[in-house]
């Protein structure tokens, strides 16, 4: 049920808010760490989340600081490494991070712990554009896919 303000304007209720984004997603830098949670998962996840927003909502600061922090926020201590050919990735068609892998020819991306926040998105925007040159950084190794046959024209 829609609630509305004094003034007409839309109220969500915090109970909603509270399951819509759990607490580490409002804070991506007091990530919980323990034996259950899968880092690559969440990494895969937000990072996937900030090469979606570059490509299709580009204007959109605040979600992509958000995506970029919480992504940022799990490779501070821990490695990463994300393979186009696994379905964790997400879906091989549309914006999600397996499709842009896939449309930019990267096989597997491997972030090391330590990445800073500008080499990520140095990778996110490369991978949300079709001719934006992939970045290798220190922390950032990317593998590119071997063709077979080079691609017709």
């Amino acid at each position: 049920m829609l609630n509305l303000g004094p003034w007409g304007e839309p109220r969500v209720r915090a109970a909603v808010v509270a399951r819509l984004r759990p607490g580490w997603q409002l804070a991506p830098w007091n990530l919980p760490r323990g034996p259950g949670l899968d880092l690559n998962a969440v990494f895969v996840k937000r990072f996937g989340d900030l090469v979606a927003l570059m490509r299709v909502d580009p204007g959109n600061d605040a979600a992509q600081d958000l995506a970029l922090s919480a992504a940022a926020g799990v490779v501070e201590a821990v490695p990463v490494e994300v393979d186009a050919a696994s379905e964790a990735a997400g879906s091989a068609h549309g914006v999600s991070l397996r499709a842009r892998m896939i449309a930019r020819q990267v096989d597997r991306l491997r972030i090391a712990a330590g990445a800073e926040p500008y080499e990520l998105q140095a990778l996110a925007r490369a991978l949300a554009h079709d001719l934006t040159p992939i970045p290798t950084t220190p922390h950032v190794d990317v593998e590119r896919m071997r063709l077979l046959a080079p691609p017709s024209r």
